[in-house]
């Protein structure tokens, strides 16, 4: 990070500026800056539910899903990409429309490569038709190029994802046979591939994108992420793992170990359940058959609206216990319309859904796993999302504003206001005196109005900090104290 703007903003609050304190001398031990937790929902299937006809009601009215989940507690929407499939949809312009949505509504963004025209995951990772027959040097600079050009556009349009996942569900590795788990030496070829173009996106666009790299089910991660180290894989920031019971040997009961030894073998990097879910009924609305059946059920938890809710609690929970980063959750509003897929009309997922097809797709209450009273790992808080302020604080801003916080001094939470007279991409951080980023609670376009975010010191020390709010050609800085 440059740091100039830090030394200039300390030369004017500190009198003493010449003595600003170096990173060794006044730099914090990195256990003692915030980790973030996330809890969100791959939304995918959004756009082309809605299209087809579907509709999602809370108290009976049509709401949007993007923002209902806001609402609800989500901060982060996962994305997949797929590189030239057989519809409009999973392509780049049904992504950056889903992006949109999502950041509009508070959410950051997870988008997740396939490197395929169509799914990807464990039993199935075939590249796209484009780059069949080539060399893996080739496919690798074809991954560098289109995974770059993908990030480039999204950041020219102000929605960089805050998250990319290089390939989805990669236990036998990616872009089959090239990639395979059996040739690691070509394996990581690929993969050092996508992640170089990640991180060289990030700095053309001055951000920075965290890279997670995935596999399914934790009883497989070790293995894999230890054979990825000795391939010389380690550029990566966070662990993705899917949890499904139904093809998982690993128990509720047994998951929150499983998850610490991950945690711990390959820290510092952090670790989320990326996908889960859990049915809510085991009947169906339409022809297309349910994925998830009746060997998806966990002893205890049946497969009921609030037995739903109760396994994604414990289930997040256990993850927490573990320290995991956070949960999301696969495909929520899948729901069932007249569309088809490959093997069927309507939807295979609609009893796994957040919202009731007896009762024309009402929400349901495991949406609020969501926003449950987790017990965090010490050291985390939930990034709090950008959210437009009330209609009764007034007429429209007419230029960038950045508020003192409220309260100042603070013991453990502020609330952070700043004003957008027109929409733009907004990147407000906090940062120590030595410029180290210690939160970042808004990146990604904001609309036009008045904005307030509660930033949670509780994971650091006394001290003086400052928060910098850049968006629409202007950077402001000021100064917050923390008080313990």
């Amino acid at each position: 990070m440059k740091k100039g703007w830090m030394f200039s903003v300390l030369c004017v609050l500190c009198t003493a500026c010449a003595q600003a304190p170096s990173d060794a001398e006044a730099g914090f031990p990195p256990d003692t800056l915030q980790a973030p937790v996330y809890l969100g929902a791959d939304l995918s299937y959004v756009n082309e539910m809605e299209d087809c006809g579907g509709v999602y009601r809370e108290d009976g009215q049509t709401v949007d899903p993007f923002a209902l989940f806001g609402e609800r507690g989500a901060n982060l929407a996962r994305i997949r990409l797929w590189y030239d499939p057989p519809t409009e949809y999973s392509a780049f312009s049904d992504a950056l429309r889903a992006i949109r949505r999502a950041k509009a509504a508070g959410m950051q963004a997870l988008l997740d490569f396939h490197y395929s025209d169509h799914w990807a995951d464990p039993g199935k990772q075939v590249p796209p038709a484009a780059w069949q027959g080539l060399a893996v040097d080739a496919m690798r600079d074809s991954v560098y190029a289109y995974t770059y050009r993908v990030l480039d556009r999204l950041g020219e349009e102000g929605l960089l994802p805050e998250m990319v996942q290089v390939g989805n569900e990669i236990n036998p590795g990616m872009l089959l046979p090239q990639g395979s788990r059996d040739r690691w030496a070509s394996l990581a070829k690929l993969l050092q591939g996508g992640i170089r173009a990640v991180r060289d996106a990030a700095a053309r666009h001055e951000t920075h994108i965290d890279v997670m790299l995935h596999v399914a089910q934790p009883e497989h991660a070790m293995s894999w992420f230890t054979e990825a180290a000795r391939a010389g894989v380690e550029d990566y920031d966070i662990l993705g793992v899917s949890y499904y019971a139904q093809w998982s040997s690993v128990p509720l009961s047994d998951l929150s170990d499983r998850i610490a030894a991950l945690v711990s073998r390959f820290a510092p990097r952090d670790l989320l359940v990326v996908e889960a879910a859990y049915p809510w009924t085991l009947t169906g609305a339409d022809p297309a058959n349910n994925i998830l059946g009746r060997d998806a059920l966990e002893a205890g938890y049946p497969a009921t609206p609030a037995g739903q809710k109760a396994y994604l609690v414990d289930m997040t929970q256990a993850v927490f216990d573990g320290g995991g980063g956070g949960v999301t959750y696969w495909e929520p509003a899948w729901i069932s319309t007249s569309c088809s897929t490959l093997w069927g009309q309507g939807s295979h997922w609609e009893n796994a859904t957040f919202f009731d097809f007896n009762r024309g797709n009402e929400v349901l209450p495991g949406i609020d796993f969501l926003n449950h009273a987790y017990d965090f790992p010490e050291g985390r808080v939930a990034p709090a999302p950008a959210r437009p302020a009330s209609a009764e604080r007034g007429e429209q801003p007419h230029s960038v504003e950045l508020s003192e916080n409220y309260p100042n001094p603070f013991n453990p939470q502020t609330t952070i206001r700043y004003a957008l007279p027109e929409a733009g991409p907004v990147r407000l951080a906090v940062y120590d005196l030595a410029g180290r980023e210690v939160a970042r609670l808004a990146d990604g376009v904001r609309e036009a109005a008045r904005h307030e975010v509660r930033f949670d010191g509780s994971g650091l020390p006394s001290g003086m900090y400052l928060y910098r709010l850049e968006t629409l050609g202007r950077v402001l800085v000021r100064p917050m104290t923390l008080i313990k």
